[in-house]
């Protein structure tokens, strides 16, 4: 893959957030268990993994162009909000323009 893009997500909840979204996608793309974290591999080109850190949900988005990259980092960054989406919680969210804002991108 030609391009890539990090996002870590402070979160106490990493490992949970990593088995939800696998699980979610499971039955509608390719999910592999590498050495390297969760990857799930997109039908429209390019993928995720997903690892965990102490407080945080780590996220290395990879494609083939920008055009997919940015498409990559759309659907994970919009099904990760609707995880933590629900009342009384809150996903920490900067300016940062990765992963829909997500936070502390490289």
């Amino acid at each position: 893959m030609a391009v890539t893009s990090t996002a870590r997500v402070a979160t106490e909840r990493g490992e949970r957030y990593r088995k939800q979204l696998a699980s979610h996608f499971g039955n509608s793309i390719e999910i592999a268990e590498s050495p390297a974290g969760t990857v799930l591999k997109w039908g429209f080109g390019g993928s995720t993994t997903l690892t965990v850190e102490p407080g945080a949900l780590v996220m290395l988005a990879a494609a083939d162009d920008e055009q997919t990259l940015g498409r990559v980092k759309d659907v994970t960054g919009r099904h990760l909000e609707r995880r933590e989406g629900r009342p009384g919680r809150y996903l920490a969210v900067s300016a940062c323009t990765c992963f829909l804002s997500l936070v502390r991108c490289r």
